[in-house]
């Protein structure tokens, strides 16, 4: 087969499984309704917790301003939330796609389709892409509707062109989870820890600041917290993406080695579990 006609058997493989996803979503919206009330509720606890602590006095906020670099906890918590709600939505979905092929017992017929390994475990990133917008545009609604504060619709523009930006890092991300939860018993276990470790280490509701030296080296060198930095500088007024180019350009330079690990991680599950007859045990 001619390259063209492979890229387009890549393309129409990439359709179906961006269209089987996105009906999925729609056959099952409880999903997304629960992430965008997540999104609203998550924050607000943290956000009273604050105010309780601080007493409304100008010292705390003083404090938090001098490790966070900015005085508006509103925006630097919701903020905070959508990221660690993203990389939520990638590792239950495309991040336990392959455990889930077998666990239903598909997991051979998935992998004995012509269809490349780039595309089987890349494949569901388009369709991804909808509870990403849910999730931004539940945290623009209510911090304006609750708060009266957040972005306006240059800030709220930045703040996608950064998640679209990030997205590929994220799906590798996902994609090195996908690989490696092949050999795990319990995939759903490590994916809370990874996820809590994510929530410890990336500075979701307060600064890298305040860890301890060594935490705070592995939490600087995190992808998630690359995205956090760069949305919490883009987003508020007085942002910008120039003042973001360095940490948007790392996220992108990022997503190569990641990418790659996952599919060396890919080859390396799948010919183990070919070789041990594993294919359809999980």
């Amino acid at each position: 087969m001619s390259a063209a006609g492979r890229l387009a058997c890549e393309y129409r493989a990439l359709a179906a499984t961006t269209r089987k996803e996105l009906r999925l979503m729609r056959r099952y919206p409880a999903e997304l309704v629960s992430l965008a009330l997540w999104m609203v509720l998550l924050p607000l606890a943290y956000i009273a917790q604050a105010e309780a602590f601080s007493a409304g006095g100008p010292a705390p906020t003083a404090a938090f301003a001098d490790r966070a670099g900015t005085g508006d906890v509103v925006t630097f918590l919701y903020l905070g939330w959508s990221v660690y709600l993203l990389v939520t939505v990638v590792l239950w979905g495309p991040g336990l796609a392959l455990r889930q092929e077998r666990e239903r017992g598909s997991f051979e017929v998935v992998f004995a389709s012509p269809t490349s390994r780039f595309t089987l475990l890349f494949g569901t990133a388009p369709a991804q892409l909808l509870p990403a917008l849910v999730v931004v545009a539940s945290a623009a609604a209510s911090m304006r509707l609750l708060f009266g504060t957040g972005p306006d619709p240059a800030g709220l523009l930045r703040w996608l062109v950064v998640l679209l930006v990030a997205f590929p890092v994220l799906m590798a991300l996902a994609g090195v989870f996908a690989t490696a939860s092949l050999s795990l018993q319990d995939a759903a276990g490590a994916l809370q820890t990874v996820r809590g470790l994510f929530t410890l280490l990336c500075g979701v509701t307060y600064p890298l600041a305040v860890l301890p030296g060594a935490f705070r080296a592995i939490g600087a060198a995190l992808p998630p917290t690359h995205l956090l930095d760069a949305l919490r500088g883009a987003v508020p007024d007085g942002g910008s993406l120039g003042g973001q180019a360095g940490r948007l350009l790392l996220l992108l330079a990022e997503s190569l080695p990641l990418g790659a690990a996952a599919m060396a991680l890919l080859w390396v599950s799948v010919g183990h579990a070919r070789r041990t007859g594993k294919t359809g045990r999980f």
